[in-house]
């Protein structure tokens, strides 16, 4: 029997407690209705998230944010009339009433931080790994997406494909 370690029974344990896909956020919602998403970190893995989301067809990308603006002008020529912002916190400001649901896939340090705005928002989230630095933060968000009740996921070594 191979010895299990703290880091693996945490990536395990948060990702058999969050894990729903996206397909099920989809699902969840009025069949006949999209979905106005928001991509948050648009570069490397963002950019593989934003064309897996583009491929379900109840899903428009409607926002997008990155401090890096090279990769804000890839997905404007992408997604012509979406709106653009460099500040998670201004995306949120500006949007928190038109978006369903973000990705994040900012560095590792921001994903607990955005995760918590965007449940307090009451959005969807798929967030890629680490979900989270410390129990502490394992604690806030289990409480902030029970609280919430929306689908969450993190992409974990391909397991959130959907």
């Amino acid at each position: 029997m191979k010895k299990i370690n703290r880091r693996d029974f945490l990536s395990v344990s948060i990702a058999s407690g969050a894990v729903f896909g996206f397909p099920s956020i989809v699902r969840g919602r009025n069949l006949n209705s999209r979905l106005c998403h928001a991509c948050i970190g648009t570069g490397g893995k963002g950019r593989d998230d934003w064309n897996r989301l583009m491929s379900h067809d109840k899903i428009d990308i409607c926002a997008a944010c990155d401090i890096d603006t090279s990769h804000l002008k890839e997905i404007k020529a992408r997604f012509p009339g979406i709106r653009l912002y460099q500040d998670w916190r201004e995306l949120f400001g500006k949007e928190g009433d038109r978006i369903d649901s973000v990705n994040i896939s900012t560095p590792d340090h921001m994903h607990t931080t955005i995760m918590t705005e965007a449940l307090r928002r009451r959005k969807h989230v798929y967030c890629q790994k680490p979900l989270c630095r410390g129990l502490n933060e394992c604690r806030l968000l289990r409480e902030e997406a029970a609280k919430a009740g929306v689908v969450t996921e993190i992409g974990a070594q391909i397991t959130g494909d959907g």
